[in-house]
This record gives structure tokens, sequence and C-alpha cells, in this order.
């Protein structure tokens, strides 16, 4: 993620939430048109599952699934965006910053297990994660205010 989104912009954030969005059929091809290459990530990847799960990688290739079996995106974006306004009145403590963050990082965890059924989620956590790691929760808040009203 961090080769994905090397600097924080509305722009970038604009670009992933069109390209994470549930209703996106291609979100290689929103990258792509917006200039982010991310193949090479995309190949690194494959052969990290790969060596550990002693698959072929080509196996784990997304496949034309109907879009009603993905993950409403929409109510995990209101969700967490509830735990940021919670955070935000609260003055962003930096325990409860940390026990979102690991909590993310848990789910993470339990969703890498089948990649390829969950890429939707896992880019919109490991987008989150990064943002509040970089304390920019009114970037992560306006990501996901995009996508729970799209």
């Amino acid at each position: 993620m961090d080769k994905l989104l090397p600097e924080v912009t509305e722009e970038n954030l604009e670009v992933l939430g069109r390209a994470i969005h549930k209703d996106t059929d291609d979100p290689f091809v929103v990258l792509r048109n917006a200039g982010i290459d991310i193949e090479p990530e995309l190949e690194e990847f494959r052969q990290f599952l790969e060596e550990i799960s002693g698959k072929n990688a080509q196996k784990l290739r997304p496949s034309k699934a109907p879009r009603e079996t993905s993950p409403d995106l929409s109510k995990e974006a209101a969700k967490l965006l509830g735990l940021l306004r919670g955070l935000k009145y609260a003055h962003y403590p930096k325990e409860a910053v940390d026990g979102i963050r690991k909590e993310l990082e848990i789910k993470v965890e339990a969703l890498i297990k089948k990649p390829e059924e969950n890429l939707e989620l896992l880019g919109l956590y490991f987008t989150i994660i990064r943002l509040i790691k970089a304390e920019k929760f009114e970037d992560a808040e306006k990501l996901l205010e995009r996508l729970e009203y799209a």
C-alpha cells in the first residue's frame, strides 16, 4: 500500500476511493488511468502468496464472480467512519487510536487468508491503517464519507 499512495493527496484519495468502490468493475483500469501502475506490486504479492501457500499464484487471480458476493463496503465504511468520528470528539487519544489500528490489523490478518475473496475490504483496511499511522484522520474521514454515501 505504501507504494500505491506514496503521497496522500485529495486526488490520490479520490482515485483510490473509486478503485475500491463496490460498483467498480475493474479497479486496475481506474488506477492505470490515473497513472498508477500496480502490476509490479501485484506480481510481488502473488509470489508472496505462492510462497506461503505452496499454491500456484495463477489460481489466485480474481474471477468474474457476481458483484453481489462482495462485502458491502458502504456498511463497513459507515462503521469505520463512526469510529473515526468518536476518536475526533475524544481528541484522538493515542491509546484509542492504537486500539483501532490494531483491530483493523487483526481484521486484515483474518481476511488475508482468502485475499481473492476480500480484496475490497483489504484495500479499505490497508488504506485506513496507513492514514491512521500517518495521523491523517481527516483524509481517512473524507475517504470513508465518499464510500459510505456512494
